[in-house]
């Protein structure tokens, strides 16, 4: 009896894990195509279903994790990992292909290695490294964002291309704004360590 539910759980984490590898390997074929290929309206609409595929596998592997109670070390560092490089590689990609700003991934990126920094502090100190609600509405900012950039060309025409800088400031502001609960918590936590 043991032995199977051993087994449950062993499939439980390998389907985890191959969801959360096949977000980033989806993410390398959306930057693929939004650079290699000229800018039509059946790519831009490949690409946009590719995003939502993303989001959609993100979501669902998060729901999936936290129902079979898989949040094991390799789990708990995975999916994090998995939505950062999926996103930091669609937004290079944006960036890359002239449908976002370049400082986008830069931010991005800056901020991840702030707060995978701030959850090691967290870990050392005995704290809880989770989630936390700025994690959610960043990732509804990015998930929603970056659909509305890959359809630019397509609407560019009526509006002018205004909406690129908008949408990437918006990005930005969020995501570093996220940084912030991580690292005041990470820093507290040390002042905190030091002081007992």
């Amino acid at each position: 009896m043991a032995q199977g539910a051993q087994k449950d759980h062993s499939y439980q984490r390998q389907v985890i894990q191959i969801m959360a590898l096949s977000r980033v390997v989806l993410a390398i074929l959306f930057a693929l195509l939004i650079n290699l290929l000229p800018h039509s309206t059946p790519l831009l609409g490949s690409c946009v279903l590719l995003l939502a595929i993303l989001e959609i596998a993100g979501l669902l592997n998060g729901y999936l994790a936290r129902r079979w109670h898989n949040a094991q070390e390799w789990g708990v560092l995975l999916l994090p990992f998995a939505d950062n490089t999926s996103r930091l590689v669609a937004f290079w990609a944006l960036a890359s292909a002239g449908l976002a700003l370049p400082l986008v991934p830069l931010i991005m990126a800056l901020c991840d290695v702030t707060v995978a920094y701030s959850r090691i502090t967290l870990t050392r100190f005995e704290q809880s490294a989770s989630t936390r609600f700025s994690d959610g509405a960043k990732a509804i900012i990015q998930g929603a964002a970056g659909p509305l950039l890959v359809l630019g060309p397509m609407y560019w025409e009526v509006v002018g291309r205004w909406p690129i800088a908008a949408t990437s400031w918006t990005v930005m502001v969020v995501t570093a704004a996220s940084v912030v609960v991580y690292a005041r918590t990470a820093v507290n936590a040390a002042v905190d360590a030091r002081g007992a």
